[in-house]
């Protein structure tokens, strides 16, 4: 991230890692939380910035917003790889979006000194960055921004209530609920009269809505 980001509840931070084997694979591996507040806006840079970034490495960062917001993510030079990787031994920028459709959605990036501005907006509330260098570092450029997701609730209703949550941490079950991992998939038992798969609707909600 960025080491000035704009906004409340933004952790912004960058990282040095220093290089001293270049023949290494993956000398680096690290995975980081991002929590977003209702009004963040930020940067997203490669490690190392402003200096070059590192070979090796495979950062991912999850960026997480509060329920029923979305997260609009600008990516500046890049164009988009219809393989999970680039050319030349370059690497990558992999953005991955889970609940975008019932397997996830993912765009592989490469950059490139006349790309274009490609712009994503999550499904829901989180989506996820990753920077997987090869024998050459990734650079990154973009901005973040978290807005209110006014069709939030309707979204919710395209999944049943057996869906799956991307992860019990935090726990993403609202009104109570209580998140239950089972082998690879994580769901909400919700309490009383919830439903959906975050436990955010009421039956009554429902019923209002048409829906039951």
């Amino acid at each position: 991230m960025g080491s000035g980001p704009v906004g409340y509840g933004l952790l912004g931070f960058w990282a040095f890692m220093p290089w001293t084997c270049r023949s290494c694979v993956n000398l680096v591996h690290e995975e980081r939380i991002i929590n977003l507040s209702s009004v963040s806006t930020g940067v997203l840079l490669h490690l190392n910035y402003p200096s070059p970034p590192p070979p090796h490495v495979d950062y991912i960062e999850h960026l997480v917003a509060p329920l029923g917001s979305v997260i609009l993510l600008e990516l500046y030079r890049v164009i988009l790889s219809e393989e999970p990787f680039c050319p030349g031994g370059a690497g990558v920028i992999e953005v991955s979006d889970n609940y975008a459709d019932m397997n996830g959605t993912w765009w592989f990036l490469c950059e490139d000194s006349v790309g274009e501005t490609l712009a994503i907006t999550s499904f829901l509330n989180t989506i996820h960055v990753r920077q997987r260098s090869e024998q050459f570092g990734v650079r990154l450029n973009g901005t973040i921004q978290v807005k209110k997701d006014t069709n939030y609730k309707l979204k919710l209703l395209r999944g049943s209530e057996e869906s799956s949550v991307e992860s019990c941490l935090p726990n993403p079950c609202q009104n109570g609920g209580k998140c239950v991992s089972s082998g690879s998939r994580q769901t909400c038992q919700c309490t009383s009269h919830f439903t959906e798969v975050s436990c955010e609707l009421s039956l009554s909600t429902k019923e209002v809505m048409g829906l039951l």
